[in-house]
């Protein structure tokens, strides 16, 4: 019996409240990054393979499936796992149909902040965005480089940190690093070229307690139909889709000095 994380309606969401320098920092981060609907993805399905490698969360196989842009009514799209175990399991860890829609939507950014209240402060450069609200019950803070890129985000004691290569032109996400009081965590996304579109194919998480491996998941992604069409084979692992953004990966993540 499968079980999805989209069965309830969607909420009725409104536009997040944004001052200048927080709409000028988003509509701008929007058109730097990397994202299919982008690429020309209007819809996207795909299978799920995940395996636990083990630490405290044991060593365990589970399978689902993703699909994007199918019903109007499911923004994020529909993410179905196989039992209702799995389904708790993930959901715990994030792994929600906003996960995936992150590096689809074209508007994702926007999309994490509704109802939210949002304010700029400008620091040596840089834009850091306050947010307020919305569905996170801690205040949130969103950190962009001087070139426009976010960099990080901090939501109450965890510190993100976003990792990019440039391809195309476009800044890609191949990773992200979290920090909490005695806990660590580190994502890696690899991609491949399917219908000459570049498209994640595989991720690891590996997150640890006091130093100690909580659990080290792998999600490969399969048989991708992109636009209603099924590609033949396999996808192929591209070469190094740019050089990594130094911008991106080499800024301190601390919350605006207040004046």
């Amino acid at each position: 019996m499968t079980c999805s994380q989209d069965k309830k309606p969607v909420e009725v969401s409104k536009p997040p409240q944004l001052d200048k320098l927080s709409a000028q920092t988003i509509k701008k981060w929007e058109t730097l990054r990397y994202h299919l609907e982008g690429a020309g993805v209007k819809t996207l399905t795909f299978d799920i393979a995940v395996t636990s490698k083990g630490g405290m969360t044991g060593s365990w196989k589970a399978t689902g499936k993703y699909q994007f842009g199918r019903d109007p009514k499911k923004p994020y799209g529909v993410l179905t796992w196989e039992d209702a175990e799995i389904h708790s399991a993930m959901q715990r860890r994030g792994w929600t149909a906003t996960a995936f829609a992150k590096d689809i939507r074209k508007d994702s950014t926007l999309m994490a902040l509704a109802n939210a209240t949002v304010t700029g402060h400008p620091s040596r450069g840089r834009a850091i965005l306050i947010v307020k609200g919305g569905k996170t019950k801690e205040e949130q803070t969103l950190l962009f480089d001087s070139a426009g890129v976010q960099i990080g985000e901090i939501v109450g004691p965890m510190k993100k940190r976003i990792n990019y290569e440039i391809y195309q032109g476009k800044y890609l996400r191949v990773g992200e690093s979290y920090q909490m009081p005695e806990t660590e965590a580190a994502l890696k996304i690899q991609y491949g070229t399917v219908q000459k579109l570049l498209l994640p194919i595989k991720l690891t998480e590996v997150v640890k307690i006091r130093k100690q491996l909580l659990s080290d998941l792998t999600l490969v992604f399969s048989n991708h139909i992109i636009n209603g069409k099924k590609p033949g084979g396999q996808p192929k692992k591209p070469s190094t889709p740019g050089t990594g953004s130094k911008a991106a990966n080499n800024k301190k993540l601390s919350p605006p000095v207040k004046k």
